[in-house]
């Protein structure tokens, strides 16, 4: 049966011994087969090699262990998903800094933009240019994990201001396969049983050797973006 099981503690020595017990244990293992791997979604490298020294401390031997970031897992999850998304996202910061940069360029003479124009006056070098965008970049990244509600109604265009108006010349223009709209795609694949999504197996979702279970092991707080999509998949 699928399950979502929990283990608290404030000791990682003691979430440690957990683990160690039930990944030692091969009595009613939920590995497909002995030479699949483990999945630990951890929160830091750090934590990582911790893990891999007492693993090894308590069952004699740590090997065959993937140790993702929970960004990085859920990418992955995407990807099996639906993989016709593309390779490099067109919604990393990093990327939306400069899509930012050129829809500005030609906005900041719109009705709503006045203070983004003030703001950008003297800017020859584009420099004030680039570290505002900057700034609107790693903002919206936190509203499609945060605030998706907020994206969504952009979208619909239920607002006008100009971080609106923005976004919305944003996606016509690199689309919307952002994090929150993968995040709404993979749920509702998940919960569609007419789709083929619901004769596939857990391992079938996954990186490479990946095993037919998850741990996340030793994340205090994850936002609700994370915590919704491993219930789901639970």
């Amino acid at each position: 049966m699928p399950e979502l099981n929990i283990f608290t503690s404030n000791r990682l020595e003691i979430l440690v011994r957990q683990l160690s017990e039930i990944i030692g244990n091969p009595v009613g293992n939920a590995l497909s087969s002995p030479l699949s791997g483990e999945i630990v979604v951890i929160q830091s490298k750090g934590i990582e090699r911790w893990l891999l020294m007492e693993l090894a401390k308590q069952n004699g031997i740590s090997a065959n262990i993937f140790f993702p970031f929970p960004n990085t897992w859920l990418n992955e999850i995407f990807k099996k998903l639906i993989p016709d998304i593309p390779e490099e996202s067109l919604f990393d910061p990093d990327v939306m800094t400069f899509s930012i940069m050129n829809i500005l360029s030609g906005y900041r003479d719109r009705p709503g933009f006045e203070s983004i124009k003030k703001y950008l006056t003297d800017d020859e070098n584009k420099q004030k240019l680039f570290q505002l965008s900057e700034k609107i970049s790693e903002t919206f990244d936190q509203y499609l994990v945060f605030r998706p509600e907020i994206i969504s109604r952009w979208e619909e265009g239920k607002e006008n201001h100009w971080q609106a108006q923005l976004w919305r010349e944003l996606i016509s223009a690199n689309g919307n396969q952002h994090r929150a709209w993968l995040r709404k795609a993979l749920i509702q694949k998940i919960r569609n049983r007419s789709d083929k999504i619901s004769n596939l197996s857990l391992s079938d979702l996954s990186l490479s050797n990946f095993s037919g279970r998850i741990f996340i092991f030793g994340i205090s707080c994850l936002p609700p973006f994370h915590t919704q999509i491993f219930v789901e998949l639970s």
